[in-house]
């Protein structure tokens, strides 16, 4: 039996990674989400496009019969599979042999929908390995009706956890992205040491934790790397992007609503809960009052009671002041307020408006005083030709602060170069293909493909320079 590694998702999209190491019976699924752009999309905490669900109740079978999710039987809850069996699945990969696990261990690298969509079909047999503060919200997540729970057992560790698993030994790092709790993962299995980036960048509040990775691989003498490649494109080979740091997107957030003259619209990552916590501080410092609609207020406050390590001692987890919950309340230990509260002393309040609520508008612009309202976008997903057409319609100003969420160009092609592996694998990108790498041969596998590590380290596949 020879370690082997099958590509289901991700190879050429953004999300919807979807990589089995495996050896025996034995398989460990690295993500489980489903990818952006497909014929279904992720369900995203701020879009709502009904044509672009699965059926209720027929979730897992349509992602199946669509390649959106592993052909892995073993992986999901057999009650929602109907009569789906693995002929209907090599059916549906004619091109392929798939592979047959038994014992299925998924590790999750963090709580973004393209990460996670395939959690609340899996069996209760399987185990999934996430970080504590990547618990933390996914709870949050079910608790704010954004997801299903699951029947998976979860295990959390921490950073620089090691997993043993058999012949499989993990190395947990915790990761620079805008989820708390992200990490990558480092496996050693026989002679093989294979690390997966997860989802990554340089522009955050951790810069240091891309270092650590770094070192933490070249210590291991890392044979394959797999890393995420979302910026890589045609542009990116002849631009060089300088990115904004997250200590310059808080300043401008202050900023910008500290001289507003009137109602401030906040489009921002309810996920991201350290910039969340910063933006009700900020918020707070300038005098103003943060409104935001019942579930994302309830995302909030169940994730820090929750409790996310790296939020510990932030005067914001214990603020009940500063924010107000839209119309609605329930149990939240926040104040109310209506939308005719907020007319009249619009220049008091940010309001943050998800995507699909943006309708709110026409009664936040057409009622009360008229005063110039400005709309802060902060890497939130959105439909940028649907958001430009409502400011338009009520004259809002747009204002950017985005500082993205993943790695540049250059900065990925440095992170390989630095680590050194026998070789890389490009994923989670539209043009995977086109990273550029010194000295490092690269392998881009096939849909449903299956190869031994013996081969991909000797080259026989489709590695290159």
């Amino acid at each position: 039996m020879e370690n082997q590694l099958t590509f289901f998702g991700g190879l050429d999209t953004v999300g919807g990674v979807q990589i089995v190491f495996g050896k025996g019976n034995t398989g460990l699924l690295f993500d489980a989400g489903i990818q952006h752009g497909g014929l279904f999309n992720a369900p995203f905490i701020h879009l709502n496009d009904p044509m672009s669900k699965p059926i209720h109740g027929r979730e897992l079978r349509q992602y199946l019969l669509t390649r959106m999710a592993p052909p892995l039987l073993h992986l999901y809850d057999s009650s929602l599979l109907g009569s789906l069996d693995e002929a209907d699945l090599q059916r549906v990969w004619p091109e392929v042999k798939l592979p047959s696990y038994t014992n299925l261990f998924v590790f999750i690298s963090h709580i973004h929908q393209d990460h996670i969509a395939l959690l609340p079909f899996l069996d209760k047999s399987v185990t999934v390995f996430m970080h504590e503060d990547a618990y933390s919200s996914y709870e949050a997540l079910i608790s704010a009706g954004y997801y299903s729970s699951t029947e998976a057992t979860i295990q959390t560790f921490m950073d620089g956890q090691h997993i043993s698993l058999g012949d499989f030994s993990i190395q947990t790092v915790e990761m620079d992205h805008n989820a708390s709790g992200t990490s990558g993962f480092i496996l050693t299995a026989d002679s093989d040491t294979l690390a997966f980036t997860a989802d990554w960048r340089t522009q955050g509040r951790h810069p240091g934790r891309i270092e650590k990775f770094i070192d933490a691989c070249r210590a291991k003498q890392v044979n394959v790397l797999i890393t995420e490649t979302t910026r890589v494109n045609k542009q990116s080979l002849f631009n060089v992007e300088i990115d904004r740091q997250e200590d310059t997107v808080m300043r401008d957030y202050s900023q910008i609503i500290e001289h507003a003259p009137g109602l401030v619209y906040l489009n921002a990552l309810p996920i991201d809960l350290e910039r969340t916590a910063d933006i009700i501080s900020r918020t707070k410092a300038v005098g103003k009052t943060l409104v935001m609609e019942k579930n994302i207020a309830t995302f909030w406050h169940e994730a820090i009671i929750n409790g996310i390590s790296i939020l510990e001692g932030h005067p914001a987890i214990t603020d009940m002041t500063t924010i107000k919950v839209l119309e609605s309340i329930d149990s939240l230990p926040y104040s109310t307020i209506t939308i005719d509260e907020i007319v009249q002393n619009k220049q008091q309040y940010v309001i943050v408006l998800s995507y699909k609520s943006i309708a709110y508008m026409t009664e936040f612009e057409q009622l009360g005083d008229k005063l110039p309202s400005t709309f802060i976008h902060a890497d939130a997903p959105a439909n940028q030709q649907v958001v430009q057409k409502w400011l338009q319609a009520f004259g809002v100003e747009y204002r950017n602060i985005s500082n993205k969420g993943h790695a540049s160009h250059q900065n990925v092609s440095k992170l390989v170069e630095r680590i050194q592996p026998n070789v890389v694998i490009p994923v989670h990108g539209l043009v995977p293909s086109l990273l550029q790498v010194r000295g490092v041969a690269k392998y881009f596998p096939e849909y449903g493909e299956t190869v031994t590590l013996n081969q991909l380290l000797s080259n026989q596949h489709k590695a290159r320079i």
